[in-house]
């Protein structure tokens, strides 16, 4: 029987400095899809969570669509919207049956009232809930904040490779195909994470000029049958959170020395 792969996107990027707070409004008024209406209304669109179903499938997995709740750029999310989010997720899993490995869209900078890495502590609940020998594949923006804790959670994580954006499917599609080489290939995969202690101007984080497209293709050559993947993540400017700053991450098929060295070559 194919493995099953649950897929669920829980998006919202924080700006700290805003007076507003976020609340679960903020999703419901996007509209939160459940189960079977995540695949029918993302179908064709240019989004992480299609991009992951439509790849899935072309691996031969089941693909399980379980939630996806995005909202606007906003305020801080208070603490007891962050736990709504969660049991969606939680009633989603549960309602799914037994998972082979979870795909968790994320943006990588949301912050609650009393945790920096809100998105880490998404992970960290999803890993609670499925174990330790369930493969979690987490994506990214290219503005979100990664941490440590995050790593530690997931079996690997990536970002988007553009700004402005326009690889949100082709991220799915890649956290798809690191799923694969989890459950089909049997490799096991890690996550280096270097953060640099720095924050740029957002206007000179375009992919397609300089210095972004130099380091960009400096990382792409780096990639091979054992270095799988490396995000860039400048981070958005206007968090004031603890270990904030350019985070370089190295998906690696069990060669940390050289996704180490790898690293330290984009830093």
């Amino acid at each position: 029987m194919a493995k099953r792969v649950g897929v669920a996107s829980i998006i919202q990027e924080t700006n700290t400095f805003s007076a507003n707070q976020s609340t679960m409004q903020d999703f419901e008024i996007q509209g939160i899809w459940l189960g079977a209406d995540v695949a029918a209304k993302s179908q064709g669109l240019n989004i992480e969570v299609a991009g992951s179903l439509e790849q899935l499938h072309r691996h031969g997995l089941e693909a399980i669509p379980l939630v996806r709740a995005w909202a606007m750029s906003g305020g801080v999310l208070l603490d007891t919207e962050l736990a709504k989010l969660k049991m969606l997720l939680k009633q989603e899993i549960s309602a799914a049956g037994k998972l082979d490995g979870l795909i968790l869209n994320l943006h990588g900078a949301l912050v609650s009232e009393s945790d920096d890495h809100a998105d880490a502590q998404i992970s960290e609940f999803a890993r609670e809930i499925l174990g330790t020998d369930i493969p979690i594949v987490v994506t990214h923006d290219l503005h979100g904040n990664p941490s440590r804790r995050i790593v530690a959670a997931s079996s690997a994580l990536i970002g988007f490779r553009t700004y402005p954006h326009i690889d949100q499917g082709d991220t799915g599609r890649r956290a798809a195909d690191l799923m694969n080489e989890l459950l089909s290939k049997n490799r096991r995969l890690g996550t280096v994470l270097k953060k640099l202690n720095m924050i740029i101007p957002a206007e000179t984080m375009g992919t397609s000029d300089h210095p972004l497209l130099q380091i960009r293709e400096l990382a792409d050559s780096l990639i091979d049958d054992q270095i799988l993947d490396i995000s860039l993540f400048p981070v958005q400017p206007w968090i004031d959170v603890s270990e904030v700053g350019f985070g370089i991450t190295v998906v690696h098929a069990g060669d940390i020395e050289r996704a180490n060295q790898c690293a330290e070559t984009i830093r």
